[in-house]
């Protein structure tokens, strides 16, 4: 899951994702993904925690990183 997560206190970050990513590469994994796009831009006043990350971030970020990759 990007930016926060159901456990309290924890953050995936967009330079957490950089990192499974690097990791994909090396290792060939088969398919990248995550949970979930819909969130994947920063929340405003009136955005709910389910469509949004709760963390500082430009829209689509995490999928940007992802979308790097080739297998």
């Amino acid at each position: 899951m990007n930016g926060r997560t159901d456990d309290s206190g924890e953050r995936v970050r967009v330079a957490d994702f950089r990192t499974m990513l690097a990791y994909a590469q090396q290792h060939h994994i088969g398919r990248l993904t995550y949970w979930s796009v819909n969130r994947d831009r920063p929340c405003g006043s009136s955005t709910d925690g389910d469509s949004c990350s709760g963390v500082t971030q430009q829209p689509y970020d995490y999928l940007k990183v992802f979308t790097q990759y080739t297998g």
